[in-house]
């Protein structure tokens, strides 16, 4: 069995934390496999990224590891680069880091410096050159790290593999049982997690006060919201434009709350609501929130970008939301909701089909197989670094003619004849 260093985002699950998400349940899950594995697994959970020592504690810890491995983006792969030295090296990068910068720069919001997104593209371009072995979150992704790593010239002789493990549909949460929309009384909308970049909160308030207009047996219970340091104006502009609206009075703004508070506030809701902006991310990326609405027994209404959502869709297991809308699209939909509910067996087949493709035990499959086998992918040089050195070398050719005595005699000569 092998000596594991796991670094990922902490704290782990509990019940008394407000802000636990998507890494530190990557984290989990992944601890979880390799230990279920018979690994020795010394955990390094991140919970400042500029914490004092932080990359030199890693680093001895690292010197007693024989393959070391990440979970969850991103900076738990920028930590383990650092750690590594020459050790077998998994790096897990659940979302493309460019695509969701992307999402940033187009959400309405302040403008982002170049700095931060100069450190993005220097994480990229550091995982890509270093990582042994990649897990992505998506087929889609999959695709678009493979065409990232031949740009930097590793996939061209001896390519360096590339695995989908997808999010696990496992919550530490007990599991909701599985819920008809009633035929009277109050509809309750859940929107749940932080307002993220690629969510459009623009179309989904405007969406939510029509169809609540419309609609009078509608309600709409929120938790979650911004995320200081990262972005919180999509949060601000929803509860603005909800407040400020002739239904407010129907929508609960929980905000951040324990999760030992969740499974209560979750019980009263029927449905999951999740709406994207068009963009890189939502193609290559996933939605936590949407395994998380099944897990609970609620049935589905997401916009179909996401691969996961697009196969809940494909298999009539959800219900799409237009994209790019004005409100009215998503406002007929959530009406149509409450007057032809969809069948009640379908939030119930939602939840089984995600249990048997998304299982813990089958996704995290390929950090196994590598924890199991650590290999080393070789380094090769990439195709831009040879040729500015190429172009450095002709420049320091043309300086030596130009400072040299025949150079200075013939342009002397020019400058007369001319």
């Amino acid at each position: 069995m092998a000596r594991v260093l796991l670094i990922g985002r902490g704290p782990l699950p509990c019940a008394d934390h407000q802000h636990t998400g998507f890494a530190q349940l990557r984290t989990r899950h992944f601890r979880d496999a390799l230990q279920e594995a018979g690994h020795h697994v010394t955990l390094r959970l991140i919970t400042d990224d500029h914490a004092t020592g932080l990359i030199e504690d890693t680093r001895a810890q690292a010197v007693h590891a024989d393959v070391v491995v990440s979970a969850g983006p991103h900076r738990p792969a920028a930590v383990a680069i650092a750690a590594a030295a020459d050790r077998p090296l998994f790096i897990d990068l659940p979302g493309d880091p460019l695509a969701e910068l992307q999402a940033l720069v187009r959400a309405p919001g302040p403008p982002i410096p170049r700095a931060r997104i100069a450190a993005v593209h220097a994480l990229v371009r550091g995982v890509l050159a270093r990582a042994d072995h990649l897990s992505v979150i998506s087929e889609r992704q999959k695709h678009a790290t493979m065409g990232q790593l031949a740009l930097l010239g590793r996939g061209t002789d001896t390519p360096v593999p590339v695995d989908c493990i997808p999010i696990a549909h496992d919550f530490p949460l007990p599991p909701g049982q599985p819920r008809a929309i009633p035929e009277s009384g109050p509809v309750r909308l859940l929107l749940s997690g932080a307002f993220a970049p690629w969510l459009d909160d623009q179309a989904l308030a405007r969406g939510l006060v029509r169809a609540l207009e419309q609609q009078p047996r509608l309600e709409v219970l929120v938790t979650g919201g911004g995320v200081a340091g990262h972005y919180t104006a999509g949060f601000e502009r929803f509860a603005t434009h909800i407040r400020q609206s002739p239904i407010a009075h129907r929508v609960q703004l929980h905000g951040w709350v324990p999760h030992g508070a969740l499974p209560a506030i979750f019980a009263r809701a029927h449905v999951g609501l999740c709406l994207d902006r068009p963009g890189a991310e939502s193609t290559l990326g996933s939605r936590t929130r949407v395994l998380l609405f099944a897990w609970l027994g609620l049935h589905v209404v997401a916009s179909a970008e996401t691969e996961l959502v697009a196969d809940l869709v494909a298999h009539d297991l959800a219900t799409a939301l237009p994209v790019d809308d004005d409100g009215t699209g998503i406002a007929d939909v959530l009406v149509q909701l409450v007057s032809q509910p969809p069948s009640p067996d379908r939030a119930a087949a939602a939840t089984a089909h995600l249990a048997r493709r998304y299982a813990p035990s089958i996704i995290t499959r390929p950090v196994l197989d590598f924890v199991a086998q650590p290999t080393r992918s070789p380094a090769v040089p990439e195709p831009i670094a040879a040729v500015a050195a190429e172009l450095e070398a002709v420049r320091s050719e043309l300086a030596a003619v130009h400072g040299s005595p025949t150079w200075r005699v013939l342009s002397r000569l020019h400058r007369l004849l001319r």
